[in-house]
């Protein structure tokens, strides 16, 4: 066990097990950075340093040797050495990037060169397929981890963005040229994809798969929780369970195909079950550009004209008995309210009520009255 409270910036650059922690890769030891950087400030600062460092490089693959880096560890231990008197760091912990650290971790790169510093560690190209059902042996994978407070952007080859919640990881082709373009989940992120027909966009995560062609959507699937939770705000997406580790189907439910999810609407999957819940996100926005907030302003307006906008602009199909609101209108603002509130609002002032079945609406109005002042 190395001891690291006595480690300087290029001993860190030099250690593969940092190196790994860096650039998020599965390290062969169980060993707590973050604590480690807690116990001492100019410890803290050091790792900093080689932090900077290593990410500054880390899309570079030029390799080179284990005795190269060793020797370019040591001058870069040097220098710092040198610089080190002039720095006043403040009294932040290690993890709160200081402007300082980073122009010294710059000046370090422009006096030695920045030779060893395109090596890439070795993991980051070698992910290990075995788990991963889509991708063959020969193929290079490339991993993203997101172990900040905040969510981190990732832009693929082709130019959809993915925002990675923290404590999650990507997992995806380096090239990124295939036929499909697959992508691996572990956690919550929100995928904004650029359409491409002859080549759909598949995510993988927790024995599901959502498969798309263009569309922006959330996927929420985090191990310890009971299940995972696709939402699309755009477009539309198809989520279906890999049967080979699905539970057996004990259920009437929607199981037995793909789940086909349009703007609005959300799907959350029961694993220990084995079966999905379709409904309304709970955030909705409006997806037809010709209907806007002001739209929503209404003058003794019939409900079916009502229900017949919200419908169109919401993308969320309204089901409600023409007979049952025969002659009923309202009056009010329903304008800057999410779908489901104002749907609330109406139901409240109609003595009615609305339930969501399976991805849309189902109204019950029992009574109304003309208008709400």
């Amino acid at each position: 066990m190395n001891n690291y409270n006595d480690f300087k910036s290029g001993d860190f650059i030099a250690d593969p097990a940092f190196r790994a922690w860096v650039y998020g890769f599965k390290q062969q030891s169980d060993i707590d950075w973050e604590y480690i950087a807690s116990q001492s400030h100019s410890v803290g600062k050091e790792m900093e340093i080689a932090r900077l460092f290593l990410k500054n490089i880390e899309d570079k693959t030029i390799p080179v040797s284990d005795l190269y880096i060793e020797r370019f560890s040591e001058r870069i231990l040097e220098n710092h050495r040198k610089l080190s008197p002039s720095i006043k760091l403040s009294s932040r912990r290690w993890y709160e990037v200081s402007s300082r650290l980073f122009y010294m971790a710059a000046a370090i790169i422009m006096s030695f060169g920045i030779g060893w510093f395109y090596y890439t560690y070795s993991q980051k190209q070698s992910v290990n397929t075995d788990s991963i059902s889509w991708a063959a042996p020969e193929q290079k994978l490339t991993s993203r981890v997101n172990r900040t407070k905040s969510p981190e952007l990732v832009v693929l080859k082709d130019g959809s963005k993915i925002t990675l919640q923290p404590n999650s990881t990507i997992t995806y082709h380096e090239a990124f040229d295939g036929a499909e373009r697959n992508v691996q989940l572990e956690g919550e992120a929100f995928f904004d994809v650029v359409k491409n027909p002859d080549r759909p966009f598949l995510v993988y995560f927790n024995d599901l798969t959502v498969r798309v062609l263009g569309t922006s959507f959330n996927i929420r699937s985090y191990g310890k929780e009971e299940g995972s939770r696709v939402t699309v705000k755009t477009g539309k997406v198809s989520v279906s369970a890999n049967r080979e580790t699905s539970p057996p189907q004990n259920h009437t439910d929607l199981s037995s195909s793909a789940i086909m999810l349009t703007a609005n609407q959300e799907v959350f999957y029961k694993k220990a079950q084995g079966y999905f819940e379709r409904s309304v996100a709970s955030r909705t926005q409006i997806v037809d550009k010709t209907i806007s907030e002001n739209d929503f302003v209404f003058n003794e307006t019939p409900l079916s004209t009502i229900f017949s906008k919200l419908d169109k602009a919401y993308g969320i199909p309204i089901i409600f008995d023409e007979q049952q609101i025969y002659g009923c209108s309202l009056t009010a603002s329903l304008a800057d309210e999410p779908l489901l509130e104002k749907l609330n609002l109406i139901c409240r002032t109609m003595n009615g009520s609305y339930e969501v079945i399976d991805g849309q609406i189902v109204i019950n109005i029992k009574s109304c009255r003309n208008s709400l002042q």
